[in-house]
This record gives C-alpha cells, sequence and structure tokens, in this order.
C-alpha cells in the first residue's frame, strides 16, 4: 500500500506506537493461539492509514481457516467508513456486536454471525492472495 502512495501504519509504527499490540497485552488474551475462538473484526475501512484492504484482505484469509475448521460463522467481518475516528464504532456495526457476544459469550447457539461486509471502495480479489482451496479439517 505504502509504495502505491498510500499513507498507513507499518509493523514499527503499531509495535512503538501502539501500546495495545504490544507484549503486555498478552495478560488480557493469554492463549491467542487457540482455534476455534470467535473473532469479530470492525474496521473502519474509510480511513486508508488503517489499511482496511489489508484487514479485509487477511480477513477473508483467516476466515477461510475457520471454514476449514468446520466453524466459519465463528468469525465475522464488518467494515463501516465512518469519518476520521477509528477508537469508536457507528451503531451500524451494533447488531453483529451483539450476534457475536449472545451467541459466543451468552451461549445462544441459534444466533446467527455468518458477516462479511464491506463498504470499502477498494478492489480486492481473493484470487490474487490467495492460491489454496478450502479443505475440510472438522
Amino acid at each position: 500500500m505504502k509504495k502505491n502512495g498510500t499513507k498507513t501504519e507499518d509493523a514499527t509504527q503499531i509495535i512503538n506506537g501502539d501500546s495495545w499490540f504490544a507484549t503486555s497485552f498478552t495478560k488480557y488474551a493469554p492463549d491467542t493461539t487457540v482455534l476455534p475462538r470467535a473473532l469479530l473484526v470492525i474496521e473502519n475501512s474509510g480511513i486508508d492509514y488503517l489499511g482496511p484492504i489489508s484487514t479485509y484482505g487477511c480477513s477473508v484469509a483467516a476466515r477461510m481457516v475457520y471454514e476449514s475448521l468446520g466453524v466459519k460463522d465463528a468469525m465475522g467481518i464488518s467494515q463501516a467508513s465512518h469519518g476520521n475516528s477509528h477508537c469508536q464504532m457507528p451503531s451500524s456495526q451494533n447488531s453483529e456486536v451483539a450476534a457475536f457476544f449472545s451467541k459466543f459469550l451468552l451461549g445462544q447457539p441459534s444466533v446467527a454471525t455468518d458477516v462479511v461486509k464491506t463498504d470499502g471502495k477498494f478492489n480486492w480479489f481473493a484470487g490474487q492472495w490467495i492460491d489454496w482451496t478450502t479443505q475440510n479439517l472438522s
């Protein structure tokens, strides 16, 4: 993205400038490598600096892994443009958060959590980045 002229955070800025991504975060999520832990990725697609194309692409790839494990609905992606704030989400994403909360924290298995949406004005093609097909590993 940077080589195309888009201003976006790089790894150094994330590690050095944003403590939420630092190793001290592990006390809040001690074993984050356990799959299939539910994950809802929420992002403001209107701020290039946050890298919404990368987030979307990586999330689609990750969701393919969840699908292989038989839990596709435990991984959701929701991008909504809402000005220049990245510290809060718009009310348009409340229903997705509520659904994930209800299903995975309150144990309501019938709640629908199959979410993949973006209002991003970008072209992203899975075939350009993903050279595998989803396998059944469950």
